[in-house]
């Protein structure tokens, strides 16, 4: 088998420090037999390691043991050109079961056009922090997170290892590394979010604050006394006064089907005498217990914030949960917690890797936990606050969000995407909201307001925010339009333009193109979610097809009447929109269209009154578009005759899908008034 080489290309050769090491630790490690008699387990115990990864693990032979093991090679681990490191064969048992040897095996191709490993780090340490008694000790390499292999193309193509430290080991006081166990509200984390709210609300523009902000109407206040029993005390709602400022701190988490403590009218003026730490669900006792430690008094949480059982303080409120969200100091997202009985401050998993040597600057050797991964690996799971339709806004509104996720504690601004507190080139955002935040549209229409928006723009804009936000669920179907309402009033102070039940009305015409693939098994509009004419009306999914380029219609009414005339973007009682337009009976047309139904109600009704003397339903024209092979392609509205003069839309029709459409039946079109509602 091939050896580690350094830059000159001499072959390693095992330091004299390595036989003091192998005195000492290496014996418990590397036989396999020995590591389950009981003195070795005791002895490992003493060294603060965790069984449960050792046991089974995989031997590192000793050739890449020496990689670790070498001045020259951390050297040429956080150089420019990496180590050079050839390819080992399969011939002994050794490099068979080493994970290392296997990883470079595995990326053969990579590896002849690639050979070397690369260390990826952090920001590294002074020297005054480093304590070296070896003078050309590389600084960096006490910052190092993964180790790549077959570097030098995408790093989404790489196999790596992500680097951990061992608590209690004594490379823990050197290296810069997060321990491969520890807490989600420890020391290191809130130290380091800290550190971020600081640099954020000092150097961001776009996210700093001139002024504190204003408080919500009512906050939990935190802040309790020094003593045993802290928890318990100095806890209550506080009702704050016009015009109040403070900082504080929001929480965006998953409720659950359990019920949970909270607000309501019976117990209001209890609490803002006082609240039990242990009558609340775990959810926002973590919430509590990381906004004490990040030193902020005051904690927004909806089920405390708003009193449940009162529909005109829930209407006010979550009127107004946009501004809260976005006014918020920090934001807690409870990312991993299907629930809030479960909390979201559970310890991180313990990973399954293995130990390596690593010779540390004052000329000793300590440990570390190598664990194999994929970039951006740890970070790319789902989430169960990702299915939740409230916290899309929450999240996007935010200013700064700390998110909870996996094991892994997150950050993001405005000006910095969702990456973990400790990040490195290679970490990428998770799947929570990644189209979102990487839609540069979005980001500036939230962030840099602008005069002059070109309708089509808009348009696209609003149809990413829709659809992504469709993907969402919400456990009442009439909340469609409330759990939408900030980031719509957002838009409306940007925009200057007109909310009408989920659309704008600068480019009403381009979002009236929308569809679905599949056509609703539940009754039509029960309860009353919002005009046909809108997405709002049916069950999602929905997409939004492409808006005609020539235009056959006009626009001459449309208006919606709110439930709560002060609650401007959330629910409606009706709307109605009035065009003038070329409309076809569907008789005229030769053969059953390919129309997207809303509902399968309609769907049926229309197959089955296709031969009917009175058939109510009724092609609308909106437009033309250009398909890719340049076919001219009708845009129209499929809706029925309820009475009265009025229409309900029951699908959407694109003649590009339709292989037996003739355009030429527009031609027999009359011009008339539709109005749908």
């Amino acid at each position: 088998m091939g050896n580690s080489k350094s830059k000159d290309g001499r072959e390693l050769q095992s330091k004299s420090t390595t036989s003091l090491l192998t005195k000492s630790i290496w014996p418990l490690l590397h036989k396999g037999k020995q590591a389950n008699r009981p003195e070795t387990k005791a002895s490992l115990l003493e060294l603060g390691t965790d069984l449960r990864l050792v046991s089974g693990s995989p031997e590192v032979c000793d050739e890449c043991m020496k990689i670790f093991e070498s001045l020259d090679c951390l050297k040429d681990l956080t150089s420019e050109e990496g180590l050079r490191v050839e390819r080992r064969d399969p011939i002994t048992d050794a490099v068979k079961s080493c994970p290392i040897c296997r990883a470079i095996r595995q990326g053969f191709f990579r590896w002849l056009l690639y050979p070397r490993l690369k260390a990826d780090c952090g920001e590294p340490a002074s020297d005054e922090e480093s304590n070296q008694a070896l003078p050309t000790y590389p600084s960096t390499i006490l910052a190092v997170k993964h180790i790549c292999f077959g570097g030098g193309g995408s790093p989404h193509w790489q196999n790596m290892l992500a680097i951990y430290a061992i608590p209690d080991d004594p490379a823990t006081e050197y290296l810069r590394c997060l321990p491969y166990k520890y807490e989600m509200a420890g020391r290191l984390n809130i130290q380091e979010a800290k550190r971020k709210l600081r640099e954020c609300q000092m150097t961001h523009s776009s996210c700093s604050r001139v002024v504190t902000p204003l408080l919500p109407r009512r906050v939990v206040d935190v802040m309790a006394s020094e003593g045993p029993r802290y928890l318990n005390l100095n806890l209550k709602l506080h009702v704050t006064s016009s015009g109040d400022r403070g900082h504080y701190v929001a929480l965006s988490y998953c409720w659950g089907k359990k019920a949970q403590a909270k607000t309501t009218m019976e117990n209001y003026e209890s609490m803002t005498q006082g609240i039990s730490f242990d009558i609340l669900s775990q959810s926002i006792k973590d919430a509590i217990k990381i906004t004490r430690k990040l030193g902020i008094r005051y904690l927004w949480v909806n089920a405390l914030c708003i009193v449940q059982d009162s529909l005109e303080d829930k209407t006010r409120e979550i009127d107004g949960m946009g501004r809260i969200y976005s006014n918020a100091t920090l934001t807690l997202a409870a990312g991993n917690s299907q629930s809030a009985q479960e909390g979201f401050l559970a310890p991180k998993t313990p990973l399954k890797g293995y130990q390596l040597p690593f010779l540390l600057p004052d000329g000793s050797y300590g440990q570390v936990m190598a664990v194999p991964c994929k970039p951006g690996q740890d970070l790319a799971g789902r989430f169960p606050l990702n299915s939740r339709g409230w916290a899309f806004q929450e999240y996007i509104l935010s200013t700064r969000v700390l998110f909870f996720g996996h094991g892994d504690v997150m950050w993001k601004c405005r000006m910095t995407p969702l990456v973990p507190l400790f990040s490195t080139p290679f970490t990428s955002a998770p799947e929570l909201f990644r189209n979102v935040y990487l839609y540069p549209g979005i980001s500036r229409a939230l962030e840099k307001p602008q005069r002059d928006w070109p309708s089509s723009e808009k348009s696209s804009i609003w149809a990413e925010i829709v659809q992504s936000y469709n993907n969402r669920e919400l456990s009442l179907r009439e909340d469609r339009l409330p759990a939408l309402a900030g980031i719509a009033e957002r838009l409306d102070a940007l925009w200057n333009d007109r909310y009408l039940a989920g659309l704008w009305k600068s480019c009403l015409l381009q979002q009236l193109c929308w569809y679905k693939l599949r056509a609703d098994d539940l009754p039509s509009n029960e309860p009353y979610l919002g005009p046909s004419w809108s997405w709002v009306s049916v069950d999602p999914p929905i997409l939004f097809g492409e808006p005609p380029s020539s235009v056959d219609v006009e626009i001459l009414e449309c208006s919606v009447e709110l439930t709560d005339s002060n609650a401007r973007f959330g629910k409606v009682k009706s709307g109605i929109l009035t065009l003038s337009t070329l409309v076809l009976p569907r008789s005229y047309f030769d053969n059953q269209l390919a129309i997207n139904f809303d509902h399968t109600y309609d769907m049926q009704q229309y197959k089955d009154t296709r031969f009917h003397l009175f058939d109510p339903f009724v092609m609308v024209k909106l437009g033309n578009r250009r398909s890719s092979s340049s076919l001219n392609c009708v845009l129209a509205l499929a809706v029925k005759d309820i009475g009265d003069g009025k229409f309900r839309r029951v699908g959407f029709f694109d003649s590009c899908l339709e292989n037996r459409y003739d355009e030429r039946v527009w031609e027999r079109a009359e011009r008339k008034l539709i109005t749908i509602v």
